[in-house]
């Protein structure tokens, strides 16, 4: 049988849903098992759909069966079998399977840490066109954190996920620019990821746009009026240096 389009079994009334799952249809079950977990919060059952679908060979009900041993989600949290899971599901080119599996070799979930392997998964999930793997990269070689530090690499990566819309890659690029960190310092690049990762809502993109009208950066007349607007933005979700900036600054 031919699985359903993911997007369409959403679009399903629930009883329609689960028919289908119950016919064999692998895609079915792994959004049965979803919609159970996420809407339902009935992560027992989530878990028995899932399996019905990994036993069919669906990665992505395979990584979900990872999270859920990972966290204790309906069933007992075991570590090493979340990582047998992960490992399953990459090998058939899961991408969101292939970070996590970066994730565990950093963390030691069910594996001893490996700084090697790390980068070598989170790299694959980075090739994949995994956001978060690419974001995860540019942050370790910024900071020089379990892997040498390398500018060139740091931007490299940061692109790859701001032209992705990764609202915390669109502001770290726009750092980049700014201070000449693995590329040509430009303003006005700096500013334009800047705004695009206020506009997607990054609390450090709203508090950085909110000092540069505080302090008239960026060729700008300052603008307190402008500086409170975005600062409360960054503070309301509880960032300290936006927060401290109007107690101090914008009283």
């Amino acid at each position: 049988m031919e699985n359903a389009a993911p997007d369409d079994l959403w679009e399903l009334t629930p009883d329609a849903l689960a028919s289908l799952a119950a016919s064999g249809d692998a895609e079915a079950q792994h959004v049965l098992g979803n919609m159970l977990d996420v809407v339902v919060h009935d992560a027992q059952e989530a878990v028995k759909w899932w399996q019905k679908a990994a036993a069919q060979g669906h990665a992505g009900a395979m990584n979900d069966l990872g999270a859920a041993y990972e966290c204790g989600s309906g069933v007992a949290q075991d570590a090493a079998a979340a990582f047998a899971w992960y490992s399953r599901a990459a090998a058939l080119g899961n991408a969101l399977a292939m970070a996590n599996i970066g994730r565990a070799y950093e963390l030691g979930i069910g594996v001893e840490m490996n700084a090697g392997l790390m980068v070598q998964w989170y790299r694959r999930a980075a090739g994949k066109g995994h956001s978060g793997a690419q974001l995860k990269l540019g942050c370790l070689y910024d900071e020089g954190e379990l892997v040498p530090q390398n500018a060139d690499a740091a931007a490299h990566f940061y692109r790859m996920a701001a032209e992705q819309g990764e609202p915390q890659a669109m502001y770290n690029l726009g750092c980049c620019y700014e201070q000449g960190v693995g590329m040509t310092a430009d303003e006005q690049q700096a500013l334009r990821w800047y705004t695009r990762a206020c506009e997607a809502g990054d609390m450090w993109a709203q508090w950085r746009i909110g000092l540069a009208h505080l302090d008239g950066d960026f060729g700008w007349q300052p603008a307190p009026d402008k500086a409170r607007e975005y600062l409360t933005l960054s503070a309301s979700q509880g960032f300290e240096k936006a927060v401290e900036l109007l107690r101090k600054s914008l009283p």
